[in-house]
C-alpha cells in the first residue's frame, strides 16, 4: 500500500472567518477522526495534490505539530463550482482496530427518456450494474428505448 507524508498545523480558531482567512491562503482545514480525541488541524493544498487526485489508495502519514497520526482519507468535500478542496476528514488508523474503505453508490433513478440525446435523473438509488447498461447504450449512439433491461 503507498504511502503520503502530509504535514498539518494545529487550528486554535475554528470560527468562520479564521477558516475564510486559511482557504484564501491556499490552507484547507482537515479533522482526524477515530483516535482518543478529534484533532482539527490545517494542510498546504499542494500537500495533499497526491493523496486527492490519484487513482491508488494511499496512505497518509500526517504530522501535525510533531505527532505522527497514520491515516486515510474519509471524506473530502469540494467547492461546487470552481472545484477547490474545501475540508478533508481523516479516520485514524489505530493498531487492533478495523477500518472498512468502501466504495460510494451512485444515486440515481431514471425518471423519463425524452429521445436518444436526452436523460432526465432524480435522486434515488441505480445499481453500478443498471448504470453501465446505459451509459453503455449511449456510447455506442443507439437510442436507449430500445432494448433495454427489463430490470430498469
Amino acid at each position: 500500500m503507498k504511502t503520503i507524508s502530509i504535514q498539518g498545523n494545529m487550528r486554535a480558531d475554528m470560527g468562520k472567518s479564521a477558516t475564510k482567512a486559511l482557504r484564501r491562503e491556499d490552507g484547507i482545514p482537515c479533522v482526524l477522526y477515530g483516535g482518543e480525541e478529534e484533532v482539527h488541524f490545517s494542510v498546504v493544498g499542494r500537500d495533499v495534490r497526491d493523496l486527492v487526485y490519484t487513482s491508488d489508495f494511499m496512505v497518509a502519514e500526517l504530522t501535525i505539530d510533531g505527532k505522527m497520526h497514520r491515516s486515510i482519507v474519509k471524506d473530502i468535500q469540494f467547492h461546487p463550482v470552481n472545484e477547490h478542496i474545501l475540508h478533508i476528514d481523516f479516520m485514524e488508523l489505530v493498531d487492533g482496530r478495523a477500518v472498512t474503505a468502501a466504495r460510494n453508490q451512485v444515486h440515481f433513478n431514471v425518471v423519463a427518456v425524452c429521445d436518444s440525446q436526452t436523460w432526465q435523473f432524480q435522486p434515488g438509488s441505480l445499481s453500478d450494474a443498471q448504470l453501465g447498461a446505459l451509459v453503455e447504450r449511449k456510447a455506442e449512439g443507439r437510442p436507449l428505448g430500445e432494448k433495454r433491461p427489463s430490470n430498469l
